[in-house]
């Protein structure tokens, strides 16, 4: 949760993680006990690095990954599209 103060360990919505990223990571751990995560709302942008997110390398097309990272219009605005459908039909997860 982009709202969450830095330093959240994931317990509560109260002391979410701030990227998701983040709680994938702690999940991967089969000794840390995680067995779910919950996600409010959540987006991949461009200006971070996603080469290394555990979600995004699991995807066995990884040319189909740019259908998850919102495409920067201007300063600070971002837009993700979802599409149904075509060439550019937006990958969705069972995770």
């Amino acid at each position: 949760d982009d709202d969450s103060p830095p330093g959240g360990d994931g317990a509560s919505w109260n002391t979410a993680y701030r990227f998701l990223q983040d709680a994938l990571l702690i999940a991967a751990n089969p000794d840390s006990g995680v067995s779910e995560i919950r996600v409010a709302r959540g987006a991949y942008f461009p200006d971070r690095d996603n080469s290394t997110d555990p979600l995004l390398t699991r995807i066995e097309h990884q040319n189909r990954v740019p259908t998850l990272i919102a495409r920067q219009e201007g300063d600070g605005l971002y837009r993700f599209d979802i599409h149904l459908q075509g060439e550019k039909e937006t990958v969705f997860l069972d995770v």
